[in-house]
């Protein structure tokens, strides 16, 4: 049996990205499940088509909310299987546009089996947790065909998403701190609307920043390609005062793929003119939308650390 080794590199919480164009390849045919072992290196050649599943234990605790379709989901992973986490929260993500029927109630706590998905890109494509009421999983329904993940049969329920926002928790925030901080992110675009200064991803889409003429990514907006990268310059007066965590900006992208304003959503004051910077330096694909290019406003996370 021969196994074709690939290279993932999996990045928490970037927005979720749709496709830009029609895709007319058929349906990529039925593969090989294989399982990676600590060191292996993997190699995706040319445009192969694969599906990730990241499995790993956590506490996890949901917060569902039925009036306005949400699910907010807290992780604090075990540094491996049969360890114990440490009670703080590894990755807060809050799912927007959720439909399907929530089995476990408003809030719910657990120490499950967490499967995270991905596709040939870094952005992940839903997750899957294996409770003692049975597999729940929760999928997106946007982004490219061919790598939303395949709902299990034996799954107790089958939810679906159409974005998201949140990542990796660089505060390393209790699970009440990180759910108020969630919270306070989900809720940023009601209060942008009474203060105009401030706002955060939605995936409701159609909501436009009135400086710039910015559409918001999400539902039938797609997020631009990223073609460009720079790494943030880590400070020295955080490398002299042990500091490191994620910097959750906002920017909105030119027509012409440029970052202009940019807007700190979640600060670390030592890092966010490092965060800052580097994210002014990105260049994405023009996003189009019915024919057009347009500008978008779009929300980030960027990991400032040595």
């Amino acid at each position: 049996m021969r196994l074709t080794p690939i290279v993932v590199a999996l990045m928490a919480g970037t927005p979720l990205v749709a496709a830009q164009r029609p895709i007319s390849r058929p349906p990529a045919p039925a593969g090989q499940e294989m399982i990676a072992q600590d060191g292996d290196r993997v190699i995706i050649e040319d445009d192969a088509r694969v599906q990730i599943v990241r499995r790993r234990q956590a506490m996890v605790r949901t917060v569902y909310n039925e009036t306005d379709h949400s699910l907010m989901v807290l992780f604090d992973h075990a540094p491996r299987s049969g360890d114990t986490p440490d009670g703080r929260v590894d990755m807060a993500t809050t799912y927007s546009n959720v439909s399907g029927s929530w089995p476990l109630g408003e809030r719910w706590e657990g120490f499950v089996t967490v499967d995270e998905y991905y596709g040939n890109t870094p952005s992940p494509r839903g997750i899957g947790l294996r409770t003692a009421q049975g597999l729940v999983q929760v999928v997106a329904t946007v982004g490219p065909p061919d790598f939303h993940p395949e709902p299990d049969p034996s799954a107790a329920a089958v939810l679906t998403f159409r974005g998201f926002s949140g990542g990796a928790n660089g505060g390393r925030l209790s699970f009440d701190q990180a759910e108020q901080q969630q919270q306070r992110l989900a809720g940023a675009s009601v209060r942008r609307d009474i203060t105009g200064s401030f706002s955060t991803w939605s995936s409701s889409g159609g909501s436009n920043d009135p400086g710039s003429g910015a559409i918001r990514v999400g539902g039938p907006v797609a997020a631009p390609r990223q073609i460009s990268d720079v790494a943030p310059v880590y400070p020295e007066q955080a490398r002299q005062a042990n500091v490191r965590g994620i910097v959750i900006l906002e920017l909105t992208v030119g027509a012409d793929g440029v970052v202009g304003q940019v807007r700190v959503l979640r600060s670390i004051p030592l890092l966010d003119a490092a965060a800052v910077d580097a994210v002014r330096q990105w260049r994405y694909e023009p996003t189009m939308l019915n024919g057009t290019t347009v500008p978008v406003l779009m929300t980030v996370t960027v990991p400032v650390a040595p």
